[in-house]
């Protein structure tokens, strides 16, 4: 009887550490596909920069005016009339021009950087 509980333990003992083992490596491949495929999502983004000038275009788009071209290579981004949001960040922009607070620009996903007039995905509005 003792041999069999002993090899039964054992047994079990090895099924266990099996099933971590397997975990283990299963976690260890999740990290590694979650991380490769948010590097693969990851927009671009821009540091922070001060709003000179906004302009409401007639097909509703909105542009505006950075004080850096360093992102994108440009200093004109756009708002898109279709973006779900853009009344949103719209406010945002004008608040940050007439406040005189800076901005950190998000590319589109779908498009990344075009220089002159790159759509934008969001806008955050620093407090300084």
């Amino acid at each position: 009887m003792k041999n069999l509980t002993r090899s039964l333990g054992f047994s079990q003992f090895i099924k266990g550490e099996y099933f971590v083992r397997r975990n283990y490596t299963i976690c260890l491949l999740t990290a590694f596909l979650s991380t490769l495929s948010t590097s693969v999502l990851a927009t671009p983004e821009g540091g922070s920069v001060s709003v000179i000038e906004v302009r409401p275009y007639i097909n509703g788009d909105i542009y505006f005016s950075v004080n850096s071209s360093t992102f994108c290579n440009t200093n004109t981004f756009a708002i898109s009339a279709d973006a779900p949001a853009r009344k949103e960040m719209h406010s945002v922009v004008l608040s940050a021009l007439l406040t005189s607070k800076k901005i950190r620009v998000e590319a589109l996903t779908a498009t990344g950087c075009n220089g002159w007039g790159t759509k934008v995905q969001s806008i955050y509005l620093q407090a300084q």
